[in-house]
């Protein structure tokens, strides 16, 4: 329907109904109800030129036999939890992140729990940053993006101390692991010694644009609060709380 208005401004209303129009050839599926062949016997297709024992369920498109295959991958911007990670990290949660910018590479972001072996307890939680050569203490990281006091930082991972007052010894060898960075400024500085470029604008840059793009570049504050969204369900998974990501649910496949 459309409406046609004249120069004295009356109006007409139109109808028009345009009828077979051509959009294009699509196959049909062989044994399909489009399908010739639907519904007849094993000896009338033989006699028709076609195998007794053709099954179906594929399309021939140019003389060639074409099948549809499902297609599975793990989704973006999805956390994945993992425990036995490896001999290093007992316990891992990872997300893929995928920024609004198309021109943006996805980049991975993993906070880990390093594990016991002979020689030390450990147990403390390190954060792997992209393009950054080594894991980066908890603490230091959240001081970098702006969380300094060690309370402020437990608040930000655990937002109800109260309700999760026994995590808060979990974070004792993260502390530790920190040593003496207890500023933003020496934090970065620190970040910056496992780079290429070795500079604070590397390290912003870093920390801009391939720390969780999907949040966006100058969101420091948004950053540490989902890193510790992180820690707070690895943790639960950690103390036994909740169970590993199933990799097998689509909830989490596209």
């Amino acid at each position: 329907d459309f409406i046609i208005q004249d120069e004295t401004g009356a109006t007409t209303l139109k109808n028009l109904v345009l009828e077979k129009i051509y959009l294009g050839r699509f196959p049909i599926m062989l044994r399909s109800k489009l399908c010739i062949l639907n519904g007849f016997s094993r000896d009338i297709r033989y006699t028709m030129g076609e195998c007794k024992n053709d099954l179906g369920g594929y399309f021939i498109i140019d003389g060639k036999e074409k099948t549809i295959i499902s297609q599975e991958k793990f989704a973006d911007n999805m956390l994945y939890i993992k425990s036995k990670v490896n001999d290093l990290y007992s316990h891992s949660a990872e997300i893929r992140t995928v920024s609004e910018d198309a021109s943006k590479p996805i980049r991975t972001l993993a906070v880990r729990i390093v594990a016991p072996d002979l020689k030390y307890s450990n147990n403390q939680i390190v954060v792997n940053i992209p393009n950054v050569r080594k894991p980066v203490p908890l603490f230091i990281l959240m001081r970098a993006l702006g969380i300094i006091s060690d309370k402020d930082i437990i608040r930000c991972c655990l937002l109800d101390l109260e309700k999760y007052r026994s995590f808060v010894d979990f974070f004792i060898p993260s502390v530790h692991d920190a040593g003496t960075i207890f500023t933003q400024s020496s934090a970065i500085k620190y970040i910056g010694t496992f780079t290429k470029g070795k500079s604070k604008e590397h390290v912003m840059e870093i920390l801009m644009n391939y720390l969780l793009p999907n949040i966006g570049e100058l969101n420091f504050h948004d950053k540490a609060c989902y890193i510790g969204y992180m820690v707070l369900e690895l943790l639960k998974v950690y103390n036994g709380d909740n169970k590993p990501t199933d990799r097998d649910s689509f909830k989490y496949k596209r």
